[in-house]
């Protein structure tokens, strides 16, 4: 992650991957407690917050 290019891309990708199944998931009236929490992910890696679309 720390290097950047690829790999930091790809833990992107995956991030946004986490918040859209959490986000359809909670639209869809679905228990999403077991679901990683993106933010939180987010934040222990140092990344910025994401804005929700």
């Amino acid at each position: 992650m720390a290097a950047g290019g690829a790999a930091r891309e790809r833990i992107l990708a995956m991030l946004d991957d986490c918040e859209y199944r959490r986000l359809r998931a909670e639209e869809e009236g679905n228990d999403i407690r077991a679901l990683p929490d993106p933010v939180e992910l987010r934040r222990r890696l140092g990344l910025p917050e994401q804005r929700r679309r």
